[in-house]
């Protein structure tokens, strides 16, 4: 009981996150990448990946697993294999997939066994046992706490009188409930695999072939000789400018970490230790529970998406970049453009953000061309709420729509960005069409398909 009383404490009012003055609640995810032994300019793009600017709409999990190293599709031959065998089976039976079920094995034969050895990976290293260790701040000797959880959800002990909670058993599992739900099942874990190509080969080749079209142009006239001299400079200039460039393409995989019911039941009754009670353990059991907890097999991430971008960076401004400026710039915006591919196509991922201003002429939010916004995309706007049983729910109060002409350039540019010539003022956020007057400063939005 009295461990029970610890964790209340902590999960005692609803909860809210704070960025740009707006409070709300925010995913969690971690990055890492696999370590490909045969990237070209591999040491730049790890660096980049290691410098990247943590995606702001989330809360950094970092744990200390970052990198994947030696990636081998060892298992992709088993992969067919399984696949073919599951295929041959459901139609002997007569079984008829579900639409989610038939998105999920396209899913998993596009990744063509890379999800088997990247599973096999997490549970030799216990990664999701991390991510949970992280959630209750694990100590070297055992002890866990809820300090993190009340941070990220703003939990405010104040509100509830402990020596009353016998009489509040139901808001007390509400709260239990609402942290678990609305924080740390909102989980996520990102597997970056990328591939570089130097753009200089696929320039000489079509350089190549513009020279030998030009070369065949007649000469016969002062007209057709300016004409072939121009399309040779016109192919030289095209040839330096491509030449210059990278591509860079990024493969990010998703997982979310599990955090059901039955885990969480499991997790407060076999493995959660405050200081009071691991203050009555021996030594040599406090050692044992630590073991348990590292090597427990309760915890697991699950396989949720896939998506890739390829991106061609040239060198386009009158300023000569460096090789290290035009991959950095590459890797960064490939990154950006499969994150929010990612976030359209799963909603599970897709993060709500605030409303920075909000009435029915200006209503911006801090999204943009990084996340892959274009413009006409629409959003609902959400209230966010506490049902009877005391849970956070979130209630749609309407929809907008992404105004082209205010579209936020927030993309990352190795050099200066783009200037627009006429803009009277600097966009520092996107605007919205369709807002209300009902609308206010802190409402949230998300993404629509």
């Amino acid at each position: 009981m009295k461990k029970l009383l610890l964790i209340v404490c902590i999960f005692c009012s609803t909860g809210i996150y704070a960025q740009e003055d707006v409070k709300y609640r925010r995913s969690s995810l971690h990055l890492m990448m696999i370590e490909d032994a045969k990237l070209p300019e591999k040491g730049i793009i790890i660096n980049t990946f290691n410098n990247y600017p943590f995606p702001d709409k989330y809360n950094d999990h970092k744990i200390k697993t970052i990198t994947i190293p030696n990636f081998l599709n060892d298992d992709a031959e088993e992969a067919k294999k399984e696949l073919k065998e599951e295929k041959v089976a459901d139609k002997e039976s007569g079984k008829k997939l579900s639409a989610e079920e038939k998105k999920k094995r396209k899913l998993i034969k596009s990744l063509k066994g890379a999800d088997k050895t990247i599973e096999k990976y997490f549970n030799d290293n216990k990664v999701a046992n991390q991510m949970v260790a992280k959630w209750f701040n694990m100590q070297k000797d055992g002890v866990m706490n809820l300090d993190l959880i009340a941070d990220r959800g703003k939990y405010d002990a104040t509100q509830m009188d402990v020596n009353v909670a016998g009489r509040m058993s139901k808001t007390v599992d509400a709260q239990l409930r609402d942290a678990g739900i609305e924080l740390i099942d909102k989980t996520f874990i990102i597997i970056n695999k990328f591939r570089f190509i130097e753009n200089e080969i696929a320039a000489a080749i079509a350089y190549g072939i513009a020279s030998a079209i030009i070369e065949a142009l007649p000469t016969e006239s002062k007209i057709e000789l300016a004409i072939k001299n121009a399309a040779a400079k016109k192919a030289k200039k095209l040839y330096e400018k491509a030449r210059k460039g990278y591509t860079v393409g990024t493969q990010a995989i998703l997982y979310k970490l599990d955090w059901s019911e039955s885990v969480q039941r499991a997790f407060f009754n076999e493995f959660f230790t405050d200081s009071a009670f691991n203050a009555s353990l021996s030594a040599t059991e406090r050692v044992e529970n630590i073991k348990n907890f590292n090597n427990t097999d309760l915890f697991q991430l699950k396989l949720v998406g896939m998506e890739k971008q390829t991106i061609r960076v040239l060198n386009l401004t009158s300023e000569d970049l460096s090789k290290k400026q035009i991959i950095d710039e590459a890797t960064k915006r490939t990154m950006n453009k499969v994150y929010a591919k990612l976030q359209k196509e799963y909603d599970v991922f897709k993060p709500k953000m605030p409303l920075i201003t909000a009435s029915k002429k200006d209503c911006t939010a801090k999204i943009g061309m990084k996340e892959g916004l274009e413009g006409g995309e629409k959003f609902e706007v959400l209230e966010q709420m506490v049902d009877k049983d005391g849970l956070t729910i979130y209630k749609n109060k309407g929809t907008i729509k992404v105004d082209k002409k205010k579209l936020w350039d927030n993309q990352f540019y190795a050099a200066s960005p783009p200037t627009k010539k006429g803009k009277k003022e600097v966009i520092i956020a996107t605007g919205f069409k369709g807002c209300k007057n009902t609308f206010y400063k802190g409402m949230l939005i998300k993404q629509l398909k």
